[in-house]
């Protein structure tokens, strides 16, 4: 039983990622979600990023090999997109949050129509 419980958790340190990482959490963000959605999904990002009405949140999720990003794009403080992207493993994320490029911000705009 001992055996078993140690090579477990081995298994999960080798894989470099946590049990749930990142991209599991953001499935309950869709386009078109307002910022407390996001909030309540979430939690506070660890990074914020602004370019007028254009807003970039980034989350990490840390491992041994890999840390996990997310980057949920806002435009006019709604969801506009969803991107992923990976960094060296680490005990932080702070220094590895990546400086955002607004070029690459999704170019669809939302319309939100009442029924």
């Amino acid at each position: 039983m001992k055996k078993t419980a140690i090579q477990g958790i081995l298994l999960i340190a080798i894989s470099g990622c946590s049990l749930v990482g990142i991209k599991e959490k953001t499935i309950a963000i869709s386009p078109g979600a307002n910022k407390n959605d996001v909030l309540a999904a979430l939690g506070a990002p660890g990074d914020r990023q602004f370019s007028e009405a254009n807003e970039a949140w980034q989350y990490c999720s840390i491992g041994l090999v890999k840390n996990d990003h997310a980057i949920i794009w806002f435009v006019n403080s709604k969801v506009s997109g969803l991107e992923f992207y990976n960094t060296q493993g680490g005990p932080t994320c702070e220094s590895s949050f990546k400086t955002i490029s607004w070029i690459d911000a999704p170019d669809q705009t939302i319309e939100l129509r009442k029924r």
